[in-house]
C-alpha cells in the first residue's frame, strides 16, 4: 500500500495545482467571458465526447487493466499487445462515426426547441471522441507501468490551461466562439500527441502486430471482456452525463450551465479518489487475479479512510466558504442558483467514497458482468427519475436533476456493496468510517455559522484563505490525533521530523 499512497500523492499534488487551474477557468475566466449558453455547449461537446468515446474505444482500457500483466514481456514486445490495443479501437470508433451520422437527424431534433445551438457543433464530437480514446488508452497503458504525473499533468494541467488560453484569445476578440471549439480538437490532438511521446521517450512504445491476438481464443477472450465491460462503461458514463443532456433538451442550456458547474465545485472533493484509484487498480487486478483476499481486503479499507480523510477536508472547506466564493464570481446571480446542488452532489460523493472501490474490485473480477449488469439498470434508473424531477422543479430543473442523481447514487452503493458482501465477503462499514462523516458535519455546522460579511474581492479572498487555513489546521490536528489512518500520520510524522531537522540545524 505504501507506494500506492507515494505515488499517488504525486498525481493527488499535479491535480490540486490543476484544481486552481480549473477553478480559476470555470468559476472566472468562464464566466466572465462566455455566455451560459456558450459556457454549457463547450461542455457538453466534452462530456458527449466521453460517453461516446465509452462505446468506440469498445472497452479496450479495461483490456489493459485485466490483461497487460498477463502479455507483459519487453524482451518480446509484450507479444504485440501494443499493437491490438492501438489498432482494435479503430474498428469501434468507425462503427461509431457510421451510427452517428446516420442518427443525425434525430439528435438534431431532440436539441432543436430548447438548445438549438448545440447542432451547429454536432461534428465536433466525432474528432474529440477520437482523440479522447487514444489518449485514454495511452494513459492506461502508463498507468500500468505505475507513470501517472505526466498524464495526470496533460489531462490536469494542460488541457485545462489550454482551455483558458482559447477563451483569453476570444475575449480579446481576436477568434469568434467558433474557433475556441475548434481550438478544443487541436488542444486534445496534441495531448495524444505529447502522451505518445511520452510512451516512446520512457521506452515503452513497444509496437509489434500479433496477428493471434486478432484470431482465434486470444481475440474471443480479449473481445468478450471488453465488450461487457463496454456496455458497463457507457452506462457508466451515462450515469455521468445524462442529466445534463436532458436538463438542455428539457429546460434550456442557462440551467443546463448552472448544474454543470454546481457538479464541477463538488467534484472537487473527489480528486483524492482518483489518484488513489489510478495507483490501485493494477494492484486490486492482481490481487484478484492472484486469489488474495486479504490484500483485497486490506487496499478496500485503506483506500476508503485515506480517501475519506481528504475529500471530507476538501468538502469543508468548499461548503463553509461558498457564499463567499459567488461573491467573487462573474455572473453570480445566475450560478449562485446551484449553491444546494453542490451541497446535494458533494454529500453523496462522500457517502459514495465512504462505500469504498467496490466497483474497481468488481469490474476487475470474474464477476465483472454483474458490474455491467448494475450500470445498465442504474442508468434506466437515472432516465427514469431525471425524467421525473427535473419538470417538478420546473425552472429550477437542475434541483431535480441532483435530487435524481442522489436517489441513483444512493441505490447503486447499496446493490454494489451488497455484490461485494456476497461475492468476496467485504463491507465498507467501519465505525472509524461514521467518525469522519460526524466530524465532517460537525466541521460544516460550527463554521457555517461563522459568517462575516466581507465587502471588497480582497476582503473576501483573504476571508476564505484564513477560514480555510483555520479548518485545515483543526481538522488535521484531529484527525491526527485520532489516528484514523497509518498512512496520513506517517505523512504527518515526517513532516514533522523534516521541520524538526531543519530547527536544529
Amino acid at each position: 500500500m505504501g507506494i500506492v499512497i507515494r505515488q499517488s500523492i504525486k498525481a493527488t499534488f499535479v491535480s490540486y495545482i490543476a484544481v486552481i487551474v480549473g477553478a480559476i477557468n470555470q468559476l472566472f475566466v468562464s464566466t466572465e467571458f462566455l455566455t451560459a449558453e456558450q459556457m454549457a455547449v463547450s461542455r457538453i461537446l466534452l462530456e458527449n465526447s466521453l460517453i461516446f468515446s465509452a462505446f468506440a474505444h469498445l472497452g479496450t482500457p479495461f483490456i489493459i487493466d485485466k490483461f497487460f500483466s498477463r502479455y507483459k514481456n519487453e524482451e518480446e514486445n509484450h507479444h504485440g499487445f501494443l499493437g491490438f490495443i492501438l489498432i482494435y479501437p479503430l474498428f469501434g470508433f468507425a462503427i461509431f462515426a457510421l451510427i452517428y451520422l446516420l442518427f443525425q437527424n434525430s439528435i438534431m431534433d431532440y436539441f432543436n426547441t430548447k438548445s438549438p445551438y448545440l447542432n451547429v457543433y454536432y461534428f465536433i464530437t466525432l474528432p474529440l471522441t477520437f482523440f479522447w480514446i487514444y489518449f485514454t488508452l495511452l494513459e492506461t497503458y502508463c498507468k500500468n507501468y505505475q507513470r501517472i504525473t505526466v498524464p495526470t499533468i496533460i489531462r490536469e494541467l494542460f488541457l485545462k490551461v489550454g482551455n483558458i488560453v482559447l477563451i483569453i484569445i476570444f475575449a480579446f476578440g481576436w477568434i469568434n466562439f467558433d474557433w475556441v471549439i475548434y481550438g478544443l480538437v487541436v488542444l486534445y490532438a496534441l495531448a495524444v500527441l505529447i502522451i505518445l511521446i511520452y510512451v516512446i521517450q520512457l521506452k515503452r512504445f513497444y509496437f509489434s502486430i500479433n496477428t493471434t491476438l486478432f484470431t482465434g481464443k486470444a481475440f474471443k477472450e480479449l473481445f468478450l471482456y471488453g465488450f461487457i465491460i463496454m456496455l458497463g462503461g457507457i452506462g457508466y458514463n451515462l450515469l455521468l452525463f445524462v442529466d445534463r443532456i436532458l436538463l438542455a433538451g428539457n429546460v434550456g442550456l442557462e440551467s443546463t450551465a448552472i448544474f454543470i458547474l454546481a457538479v464541477y465545485i463538488a467534484g472537487i472533493i473527489e480528486i483524492p479518489r482518483r489518484a488513489l484509484t489510478q495507483m490501485s487498480i493494477p494492484f486490486i487486478s492482481k490481487a484478484l487475479k492472484d486469489d488474495d483476499i486479504p490484500l483485497i481486503h486490506n487496499l478496500y479499507h485503506k483506500t476508503i479512510i485515506n480517501q475519506l480523510i481528504a475529500s471530507c477536508l476538501l468538502f469543508i472547506c468548499i461548503w463553509c466558504n461558498i457564499d463567499d466564493l459567488f461573491q467573487l464570481m462573474p455572473k453570480k446571480e445566475i450560478y449562485e442558483n446551484g449553491k444546494y446542488v453542490i451541497l446535494i452532489i458533494g454529500f453523496i460523493k462522500l457517502i459514495d467514497m465512504a462505500a469504498g472501490m467496490g466497483g474497481e474490485i468488481i469490474l476487475y473480477s470474474k464477476y465483472f458482468r454483474y458490474a455491467t449488469y448494475l450500470v445498465i439498470v442504474m442508468v434506466v434508473i437515472s432516465v427514469i427519475l431525471n425524467l421525473i424531477f427535473i419538470p417538478l422543479f420546473k425552472d429550477q430543473g437542475y434541483i431535480g436533476a441532483a435530487v435524481a442523481l442522489m436517489l441513483t447514487t444512493v441505490i447503486y452503493i447499496l446493490c454494489r456493496s451488497i455484490i461485494i458482501f456476497n461475492k468476496f465477503r467485504i463491507h465498507p462499514f467501519k465505525l472509524s468510517t461514521l467518525k469522519i462523516l460526524c466530524l465532517t458535519f460537525i466541521f460544516i455546522v460550527v463554521f457555517s455559522l461563522t459568517k462575516i460579511n466581507f465587502q471588497t474581492p480582497l476582503s473576501i479572498i483573504a476571508g476564505i484563505g484564513i477560514k480555510s487555513l483555520l479548518i485545515i489546521t483543526i481538522y488535521t490536528y484531529i484527525i491526527y490525533k485520532l489516528n484514523f489512518s497509518y498512512e496520513f500520520n506517517s505523512i504527518i510524522n515526517k513532516g514533522i521530523e523534516l521541520v524538526n531537522k531543519k530547527i536544529r540545524k
